[in-house]
């Protein structure tokens, strides 16, 4: 893959500066921005999921926890596939919201549903992530933490920069890598929240998940500069935003 952008070739390098405070100060102002309208995109996705659920117990018939150990089969298996593919563009529309409300555009909750086009690369993405940080967290877990933390950039990439999914992924640990102690340092912020979200039996989420995305959206922003902040252009999904730089893949 050849980069001919000379800001992304310098976040590469770790030139960029990166300060920890800031992305998370400016991600909780964003929330007082975003927060409502992200909640709704994020309950119809979580309720996109029970459904899922509720195919799953219909499907196999689950009664009690015993019945669980059922779904290691070929059905089981296939249908969390199918589940990781469809939730992926969901899960990008998510994060594709945050990124335009840090640059001002209007959002709206039914955006969660904007990227579908994107569907095959999306999720072959997501499952290439998923398999790998299955096998990280089966290695100490510390391995899968890295996956999800290098992967964080994977979906925007796809989206807004046109990549293909190993090209997508390969980009995104790059960056990671580039600027490691300063995102591990926000990443462990952001598990010490989701310990909070548990110990609140979940209410936390409410605040916690769009901060999430939104320290997401910064620092993708940041790094790789794909578009000026006060750019109004729109960015819909079936249009190449033309400040992207040049990716070779």
């Amino acid at each position: 893959m050849k980069i001919h952008d000379k800001s992304l070739l310098s976040a590469l390098d770790g030139k960029k500066p990166l300060d920890v405070k800031d992305v998370l100060l400016r991600a909780r102002s964003l929330c007082s921005k975003n927060i409502f309208t992200l909640v709704i995109s994020l309950l119809m996705v979580f309720a996109i999921i029970f459904a899922f659920g509720v195919v799953l117990v219909s499907t196999f018939n689950i009664t009690k926890l015993e019945d669980i150990e059922r779904l290691q089969t070929e059905a089981g298996a296939m249908l969390g596939f199918v589940s990781t593919i469809v939730l992926a563009p969901l899960w990008a529309g998510v994060s594709m919201m945050s990124i335009n409300s840090l640059r001002h555009k209007p959002i709206k909750a039914s955006d969660v549903f904007a990227y579908f086009s994107f569907l095959p690369a999306l999720g072959l993405s997501a499952v290439i992530v998923s398999i790998l940080t299955e096998i990280g967290f089966a290695l100490l877990v510390l391995p899968g933490l890295y996956v999800f933390m290098a992967s964080v950039f994977v979906a925007p990439l796809i989206v807004e920069k046109k990549l293909g999914p190993i090209s997508a992924i390969a980009l995104s640990v790059r960056m990671v890598n580039a600027y490691f102690n300063q995102i591990a340092v926000i990443f462990l912020v952001l598990i010490l929240l989701m310990i909070a979200v548990a110990l609140s039996f979940g209410l936390a989420y409410i605040w916690v998940g769009p901060f999430y995305f939104n320290v997401k959206a910064i620092l993708y922003q940041d790094l790789f500069s794909v578009v000026d902040e006060q750019d109004s252009s729109s960015n819909a999904p079936s249009q190449t935003n033309e400040n992207t730089g040049v990716f070779d893949a």
